[in-house]
């Protein structure tokens, strides 16, 4: 075998080697803890009326546009 073929050998089981030692040496994971459950229910079932323009419209009684 000639040079180049012996390197290419060499780096290859060096990298082998790597891999075999990174897959048995890595540490163990850690228990997951688990997270708090939620419920089923429809999240807008309850929903706050936050929108601002039914209250301060001025011009709700009106049924034809006032600035025509």
């Amino acid at each position: 075998m000639d040079k180049k073929n012996i390197l290419l050998a060499a780096a290859v089981l060096i990298i082998l080697a790597v891999g075999i030692a990174f897959y048995f040496y890595q540490p163990e994971p850690e228990e997951i803890i688990p997270t708090q459950s939620y419920s089923v229910e429809a999240p807008l079932e309850n929903k706050p009326d936050i929108n601002p323009a039914d209250k301060a419209n001025p011009f709700k009684s009106v049924k034809t546009n006032p600035f025509e």
